[in-house]
């Protein structure tokens, strides 16, 4: 057999796999808005989940009500 270049094995490279909170089952929760949700805010009254669009409408309005915010746009 013949190898051309490097060759590595994937089991020895470090890497480090995000991991979601919100899952695929949780939707936004904007009217009819039946998209996934890819924000939480977390307020001292509860939580809400919305999808990309309806969380960048009024990020600075949530926010700075907000307790935490999870933010996982990076998986859209």
């Amino acid at each position: 057999m013949s190898v051309v270049g490097w060759t590595v094995d994937p089991a020895s490279v470090p890497v480090e796999v995000p991991r979601r909170i919100l899952k695929a089952t949780d939707r936004c929760d904007k009217g009819e808005c039946a998209a996934a949700a890819f924000h939480r805010v977390i307020f001292s009254s509860g939580a809400l989940d919305l999808c990309n669009h309806h969380f960048e409408a009024a990020p600075d309005s949530l926010l700075t009500k907000a307790v935490y915010h999870i933010d996982e746009s990076w998986a859209v």
